[in-house]
């Protein structure tokens, strides 16, 4: 089946590059992100209306346009249902949930239209100035290139060590994404330079040091070599699964990724322990009955979300543990502050994307599998823009499903 219809167009590819680069903020590059401050509303409010406008200059029907819809309408719900439940102003509504306008940069691309290989090379080229930015301040470090270091919680006097090592790329998922395509491109061309990126973000997820996403990471990339090569015992299934541990264990004798692996371990072991605390002391138990059973109290608030609240926001706060926090609770925690249907519109957006489809574009389910599974205890969905490169693998669906 051909998917791609149009001839290579450069202009088509800068111009959704410059986009992709407006909405991670530059990456977080922090002397171009710092200018643009979070939830600034003066450009929050016109780039959203911008992009409702090119959705309803859209007229085909498509799934995609119809749930990125059913999503806004949603939105607009939990802004009066903040209001209504927690008093809030409307402008302050739509300040502290303005992290999801950014998936509605799939109604700008649409119309420029560029096509699968344009996207693709976008992906490519964010990707690789994401890792030259990591590591780049990885070496750098405690000196802050990028905007978590330089705003926010993860600031020198605030964190330990370990948290400031732990610090993001604004838009970093588009790391993973590039990583899923490489390793979908290396199964089927046999180009060894694929695998440098792979193993090259495999490197960035390890020294982040979260175990959520070094899970969702792997289960993406077995889910790709099964879809693609299926599990067969042969000799080339043999060499792949023989390479990865070299690899890994290459990775892991280094000093600085021994020092990672051992504070995950030693977190695991003081989580897990039979000398710990009961399993109803753990920080997401207590943060998941406080929402359950303090915070949300009308059907009306669990149907369209209290609002995306400050902690110092939510009700009997001299009551509650300082931690507590909905983004733990990943896409649980969204359906509390955005509502059971708002979270359902997200989650359909991204299960669209896993429909069975050419091998060529397996990719795509395995960037979806890989969003869902980071997200069930970390806010990696909805995090550092990253609603912005979901919208980009949205639209390669849009595409693909057109075209069928």
């Amino acid at each position: 089946m051909q998917i791609l219809t149009q001839k290579y167009s450069q202009k088509r590819f800068s111009l959704l590059f410059f986009i992709m680069l407006y909405a991670t903020n530059f990456c977080g590059f922090a002397p171009i992100a710092d200018l643009y401050p979070k939830g600034n509303m003066t450009y929050e409010l016109p780039l959203l209306a911008l992009m409702i406008y090119c959705g309803t200059k859209i007229k085909e029907k498509n799934e995609y346009k119809k749930w990125m819809f059913l999503l806004f309408i949603t939105l607009i719900f939990n802004y009066f249902s903040t209001m209504i439940f927690e008093g809030r102003g409307f402008v302050d509504a739509m300040r502290t949930s303005s992290f999801i306008n950014y998936l509605f940069v799939f109604f700008p691309i649409v119309i420029i239209r560029p096509t699968i290989l344009e996207v693709e090379k976008v992906i490519k080229y964010l990707g690789i100035l994401c890792l030259i930015l990591y590591f780049t301040q990885q070496v750098l470090l405690p000196t802050p290139i990028v905007e978590s270091l330089t705003s926010g919680w993860r600031k020198a006097n605030d964190a330990g060590t370990f948290d400031i090592k732990r610090f993001t790329i604004t838009g970093e998922i588009i790391m993973f994404l590039f990583q899923l395509i490489a390793i979908n491109k290396y199964f089927l061309t046999k180009n060894k330079k694929e695998l440098l990126y792979v193993l090259l973000v495999f490197t960035m997820c390890i020294l982040h040091g979260y175990r959520s996403i070094i899970l969702a990471m792997l289960v993406s990339l077995i889910y790709t070599y099964h879809k693609i090569k299926g599990i067969k015992l042969n000799t080339q299934t043999i060499s792949f699964v023989i390479l990865f541990i070299i690899t890994y264990y290459v990775i892991s004798i280094t000093p600085f990724v021994q020092d990672i692996l051992g504070t995950i371990a030693e977190k695991n072991e003081q989580q897990f322990s039979n000398n710990s605390n009961s399993w109803l002391e753990i920080d997401r138990i207590i943060e998941l009955d406080f929402f359950i059973n303090q915070q949300l109290h009308s059907p009306l608030e669990w149907i369209f979300g209290c609002g995306f609240l400050s902690k110092e926001e939510y009700r009997n706060t001299e009551l509650i543990p300082h931690f507590i926090n909905w983004v733990d609770l990943g896409f649980i925690g969204l359906s509390f502050m955005g509502g059971i249907l708002l979270t359902f519109c997200w989650l359909k957006l991204l299960l669209l994307n896993m429909r069975k489809i050419n091998i060529r574009y397996t990719y795509l389910a395995a960037f979806s599998l890989f969003v869902i599974i980071s997200t069930l205890s970390l806010p990696i969905a909805f995090n550092d823009r990253a609603p912005a490169i979901q919208a980009l693998a949205f639209y390669i669906g849009f595409l693909i499903y057109k075209q069928k």
